[in-house]
C-alpha cells in the first residue's frame, strides 16, 4: 500500500544522467517483474481495492522519461552526487 522503494549504486562519472534526474528531466521508472500471484485487497479505510504482488523475480528497472504508470517516480532528493 505503501509503494516500493530501491535505491540504486550510479556510477558517479554519469554526470549527464545525474543532472537530468535532479533537474526533473528524468523523474519516472519502468519495472518489470514476475509476480505469480496477486491478491486484490480491500483498503483499511473500505475506500476502494488495491493489488498486492507476490514478486517472485526483478526483470528489469529503468530510468525512463514516459512511465507506463505514471506514479512509477524517481525521486531526486535521492540522487546523491
Amino acid at each position: 500500500e505503501d509503494g516500493l522503494y530501491a535505491y540504486a549504486d550510479i556510477d558517479p562519472e554519469e554526470k549527464t544522467f545525474i543532472r537530468k534526474v535532479k533537474r526533473g528531466d528524468i523523474r519516472h521508472c519502468s519495472l518489470q517483474i514476475f509476480a505469480p500471484k496477486v491478491v486484490r485487497k480491500e483498503r483499511a479505510d473500505g475506500n476502494g481495492y488495491y493489488d498486492e504482488a507476490y514478486i517472485e523475480r526483478w526483470l528489469e528497472i529503468s530510468a525512463v522519461v514516459v512511465p507506463g504508470f505514471p506514479d512509477a517516480k524517481i525521486r531526486a532528493e535521492s540522487v546523491i552526487a
